[in-house]
């Protein structure tokens, strides 16, 4: 087996997307409280019902009492604390203007505020939004102490960072789980009734190979183009053309070196068809391969020979 750390699924590595390649990094929640950690359970995720929305106070807008069907819900987690989700609120304001005549309600969620709730908690929130006017042109809920969202939502679905947001299809369901800062490639597909889990993870992978790419990080590419076209655990319906840059990127940042980048790269080319540059790059990983993984990769070498 090859040492690549690599048989892993997808979505594993679009998980680690969520946290490594979103813009504007999301801040952790301050001030941890081990006594409100829920039971383990399983993780909430895109394709699953929505939880109950249920907050202490709507500061701002029309109250919401749940998901009414063939509607599109934004429910988008910030804090007044948080840099990043103070950026993010000038774009929220941008896509509930652009949709608010397509069914499409954006509910920008306070969490995490402070470690111990009182009444004063509250009173800050309020004048924070108060004083945003129309920078959070969106409806605006409040947790407080009860912390439902916190727990049933943002717990729930293992996001540790904010801002975080959760897209509600027509159907109730959640249809995507990221950075506010990336609606813009979701919603459409949404509100048009075209959006699919696939697409979602498809996203994320794209942006986990943006970011490997700026940080010049080949073990991540390659993991991301091995992770489509592994053998012993097909990708019905990969991007291919994903695989490719991402592998070619890595071979490019390890200057043509890496025996194992190498073989991930002929293996994208003959999963793609083009077995005679799969031949040709397997060759150079046969000959750069060390002992441990030079029979392996001879057996991959003599496969893409066997069917040109």
């Amino acid at each position: 087996m090859k040492a690549r750390m690599m048989n892993l699924k997808l979505a594993a590595l679009i998980g680690a997307a969520l946290v490594t390649t979103v813009p504007a990094m999301a801040q952790a929640k301050k001030e941890a409280d081990p006594s409100k950690q829920i039971e383990k359970k399983a993780m909430l995720k895109a394709g699953d019902r929505a939880p109950e929305f249920k907050v202490e106070k709507f500061v701002k807008g029309q109250p919401i009492t749940g998901f009414e069907k063939g509607n599109v819900y934004v429910v988008e987690f910030w804090a007044t604390w948080c840099g990043p989700c103070i950026k993010a609120f000038p774009h929220l304001s941008e896509l509930q203007k652009e949709y608010k005549d397509r069914g499409v309600t954006i509910i920008g969620t306070n969490v995490w505020e402070t470690k111990d709730y009182t009444d004063e908690t509250y009173a800050k929130v309020e004048k924070f939004v108060a004083d945003k006017g129309d920078i959070m042109g969106y409806t605006v809920a409040y947790d407080g102490a009860g912390q439902h969202m916190t727990r049933e939502w943002m717990s729930a679905a293992g996001q540790n960072g904010i801002p975080a947001a959760f897209v509600i299809g027509k159907d109730g369901n959640i249809a995507w789980i990221g950075h506010p800062m990336q609606l813009d490639y979701v919603l459409p597909d949404v509100v048009a009734g075209t959006w699919s889990i696939a697409k979602g993870e498809a996203l994320m992978l794209g942006k986990m190979v943006d970011g490997a790419i700026a940080k010049k990080d080949a073990q991540t590419l390659n993991q991301v183009a091995w992770g489509m076209v592994d053998p012993a655990d097909p990708q019905a319906g990969a991007d291919l053309d994903l695989a490719l840059r991402a592998a070619e990127a890595a071979d490019k940042i390890t200057d043509h070196k890496d025996p194992m980048i190498i073989d991930t790269l002929a293996r994208v080319h003959f999963v793609r068809g083009d077995t005679a540059k799969a031949i040709e790059l397997q060759t150079k990983a046969v000959e750069l391969a060390d002992d441990r993984m030079k029979a392996e990769f001879q057996k991959s070498l003599e496969e893409f020979k066997a069917k040109k």
